[in-house]
């Protein structure tokens, strides 16, 4: 199912090519229930992109260029993540952009919290590093 393969992040140009091609007939049985499943795909991959990153900064060892490359990675991962659910064809325009909000508004919320915890840097590397990688800038 695309849903599954789209929340496991293995296939995503496969993913992008149903999306883009396929068609739902949109009716009241359908819609809540394709809805909640695609809401709890967004939030489930958002969430492993968030684990992905805390674990790359794990590796990273305060090493400025492995911070970035696990920015760029959360970056990308939440951006690919948005331009799939807004390519899906087959659902309302409504529901297409409340999905891509949520992943807007997850990746905010990811760059306030990283800014924040920042501020405890006595270098001000971090906060440079985080102003010039924003996660929320896609």
């Amino acid at each position: 199912m695309v849903i599954d393969a789209f929340q496991s992040m293995r296939r995503d140009d496969e993913v992008s090519r149903a999306l883009a091609s396929g068609t739902i007939e949109w009716d009241a049985g359908v819609a809540p229930r394709l809805t909640q499943r695609l809401n709890d795909a967004a939030q489930s991959r958002t969430k492993a992109l968030q684990e992905r990153f805390d674990r790359d900064l794990q590796h990273a060892q305060g090493s400025p260029a492995a911070v970035t490359h696990a920015l760029l990675s959360l970056r990308g991962g939440l951006a690919r993540t948005a331009v799939l659910l807004g390519s899906a064809k087959g659902l309302p325009q409504e529901v297409t952009a409340a999905l891509v909000k949520y992943v807007r508004d997850s990746a905010d919320a990811m760059q306030s919290s990283l800014v924040d915890s920042a501020r405890d840097d006595r270098t001000g590397r971090v906060r440079v590093i985080l102003r010039d990688t924003p996660v929320n800038k896609f």
